[in-house]
């Protein structure tokens, strides 16, 4: 990928997913292109971004989000091999052969239907990032390029998840709709699907004044909130209380306890991918001076969100103490706090 093209993916990794769980606008802002892949010579059709979508909402720490997961456009992948490359640079000479590819990569993680001989057709967005972090270990790259593409597969995941529940809807539109609002409702930065509400409606549960519908329901309620904020510690423990609740639940395949399941699973593995290769970016001094406090920072949420809080302090201590402007100290310190609250439980 180019310096800028990376860089622009980098900058969004800084992030934290937050948009409107229901609404989709991505044919607003993308269109299709066809592309020959220079491994395989395939041609096919991919969608490109044509501008930037729309700001919907923003997140607790101030950031931007649209209803368009704009990580699914960052990169383009071969159908036949599982290759990607940026959109600008896709036509480039690839610096492997199809045998070689393939055997960088292996094979998508998860089965599916596809053409025979495109394993790799209608790939999701976490899965063109694993593919970018296997070729750029390949290639030699530096550990923090690695981890930043692990980093931005889990974030992708968590945007795929966040950005609509597909065949669930229904289900969890209803599973909601008796969920009882906060009061007062969030309002300004503070969208119905911000931790608060999760939190607000764990409290309730704690009351024992959660009523309206049974308890496994409206765990899976708080359970999808969670993980939509991709606090992902919080949300797997809201799965173990659904199933004790209902054990049926966590043997139904297919069902919204399964998706929650997969998704926090393989979120946590990209993640934890990401902290061993940013970990030890960190340890040998590859990481550059002016980067030191927003890596640390990075390293601390992705602690946070594992549920290792203990890590996370530590990390988010490095953050202040190599703090340059690039996180407001404000926001380190409430997630500091956060994590020493949650040591506690």
């Amino acid at each position: 990928m180019t310096a800028h093209a990376l860089a622009a993916a980098l900058g969004l990794a800084v992030s934290l997913a937050a948009v409107d769980l229901f609404r989709d606008e991505t044919s607003q802002y993308t269109a299709q292109r066809e592309f020959v892949s220079p491994v395989s010579g395939v041609q096919f059709v991919a969608d490109v971004l044509t501008r930037q979508p729309r700001v919907q909402s923003w997140d607790y720490d101030r950031c931007p989000h649209s209803a368009v997961n704009t990580l699914a456009y960052q990169l383009v992948i071969c159908p036949a091999t599982g290759y990607v490359e940026s959109p600008d640079r896709f036509a480039l000479p690839a610096p492997w052969d199809e045998a070689e590819v393939r055997e960088i990569v292996g094979e998508p993680r998860f089965a599916r239907s596809t053409p025979e001989g495109l394993p790799w057709a209608g790939a999701y967005a976490w899965e063109k990032f694993e593919n970018a972090a296997r070729l750029a270990e390949a290639a030699g790259r530096p550990k923090t390029e690695l981890g930043n593409y692990w980093l931005l597969a889990g974030w992708s995941v968590r945007l795929d998840f966040a950005l609509g529940p597909g065949e669930f809807r229904a289900q969890v539109e209803e599973i909601l709709s008796h969920m009882p609002p906060a009061t007062p409702e969030p309002g300004g930065l503070n969208t119905i699907y911000e931790l608060e509400l999760a939190d607000y409606w764990a409290g309730l549960d704690a009351a024992g004044e959660l009523t309206g519908q049974p308890r496994s329901a409206a765990a899976l309620a708080i359970a999808w909130l969670y993980r939509s904020r991709g606090e992902l510690a919080d949300a797997a423990a809201w799965l173990d209380v659904a199933a004790e609740e209902d054990p049926l639940l966590a043997s139904a395949p297919g069902g919204v306890f399964a998706h929650l399941q997969s998704s926090i699973e393989l979120e946590g593995d990209y993640l934890k991918s990401a902290r061993r290769l940013l970990g030890e970016a960190w340890t040998e001094g590859a990481v550059a001076v002016a980067n030191e406090g927003g890596a640390a920072f990075l390293l601390g949420e992705i602690n946070r969100r594992l549920g290792e809080y203990g890590e996370a302090v530590r990390w988010y201590d490095l953050a202040l103490a190599n703090h340059r402007g690039a996180i407001a100290r404000e926001l380190i310190e409430r997630q500091r706090r956060a994590a020493v609250e949650r040591q506690g439980l």
